[in-house]
């Protein structure tokens, strides 16, 4: 059977809507607009709107984070202890859409259908690994380069997010905290404002560097608005 390609060509531009007056806003992700002359076939790229995503949850993280801070300054025991497993969601699903991302922009196909962190690194990490054979957008002493740096920040990122993970029971805790037989497979959650701030930031900047990298070597645009 023929695979099917789900990456098409075209800039995965972001059409973005926004009335103040009438407090409406809207996105388009299908690419086709008036403003790319003479081009009508401009597809979405799967892979930008997964990033494109992954910043949506990744702009919501920080304002909760926001919110959380000014709780403690209030003293607003309420809006804090409530915001706890909303800001782990958030931060995770955006990790999450990111490897997924990756894993298209290098494989032209749907990334694997699963939300555990570790098997998407895994399935990143080869496919970065064995990522000679894909067309090139740079020269090939450039292509290496980045190869490498991603190698190494996927290095930095293991350690990073295995220490993220040893606070998650199953790989959907965050979304329901029962699992699938509705058993509580861990009773507490717990929010650190500057412990996670440092763990989650660094996960941040890894991620950051690493759309850099694959942006080079893929050609794919990060038109993330």
């Amino acid at each position: 059977m023929e695979k099917k390609i789900m990456i098409k060509t075209g800039s995965g531009a972001v059409y973005e809507s926004f009335n103040h007056d009438n407090k409406t806003a809207s996105l388009d992700f299908s690419g086709n607009f008036p403003f790319y002359p003479g081009d009508s076939s401009c597809y979405r790229n799967d892979s930008t709107v997964f990033l494109y995503i992954a910043h949506s949850y990744l702009q919501t993280y920080y304002e909760v984070r926001k919110r959380i801070k000014q709780g403690f300054e209030m003293n607003e025991r309420k809006t804090v202890l409530h915001l706890i497993v909303p800001i782990h969601f958030c931060f995770r699903h955006y990790v999450e859409l990111e490897l997924k991302a990756f894993i298209m922009a290098l494989n032209h196909d749907k990334a694997d259908n699963t939300h555990k962190l570790l098997k998407l690194y895994n399935t990143l990490l080869k496919q970065t690994d064995s990522c000679d054979g894909l067309q090139k957008t740079v020269a090939e002493d450039e292509f290496a380069q980045c190869k490498l740096h991603a190698l190494k920040l996927l290095g930095d990122f293991e350690l990073l997010i295995k220490q993220f993970l040893q606070n998650e029971p199953y790989e959907e805790f965050y979304r329901y905290l029962y699992d699938s037989d509705i058993n509580l497979p861990k009773s507490e959650v717990k929010f650190d404002y500057y412990e996670h701030e440092g763990l989650f930031e660094s996960i941040i900047s890894v991620l950051a560097k690493l759309e850099v990298c694959y942006s080079k070597m893929v050609g794919f645009n990060f038109l993330l608005g």
